[in-house]
């Protein structure tokens, strides 16, 4: 083998070391999670009448979950079906939620 292949080779290897390093890096790094912010209940009124009874019973059912997060120095909201804990996964700049019912509000107007 000569010379300059031998440089190619060892040139190729230490670029692929390097590009796994940094995506070893990347998926341990601070920013695989959003931090939660805030998470205030939603909550509805519902109304139960008493039969003939002009009186009626209110009672309040939580149905979900307004949670103010932050990727890096980005602030969000997103509404969920549960209160997600201190910290919510991400993948390529995206929340990964589990429930496939949340929406994500997108930037919170109340950030700086």
């Amino acid at each position: 083998m000569n010379t300059f292949a031998v440089i190619g080779v060892l040139a190729g290897v230490a670029a692929a070391t390097g590009a796994a390093s940094v995506t070893a890096y990347k998926m341990t790094s601070a920013d695989a999670y959003a931090e939660v912010l805030r998470v205030t209940p939603l909550v509805a009124a519902i109304e139960s009448p008493h039969g003939g009874n002009a009186e009626s019973d209110i009672s309040e059912h939580t149905w979900g979950c307004s949670v103010r997060y932050r990727i890096g120095r980005e602030t969000g909201i997103v509404r969920m079906d549960h209160d997600p804990g201190d910290r919510i996964p991400v993948r390529d700049g995206r929340l990964v939620v589990s429930d496939i019912r949340a929406i994500e509000m997108g930037p919170d107007p109340g950030a700086q």
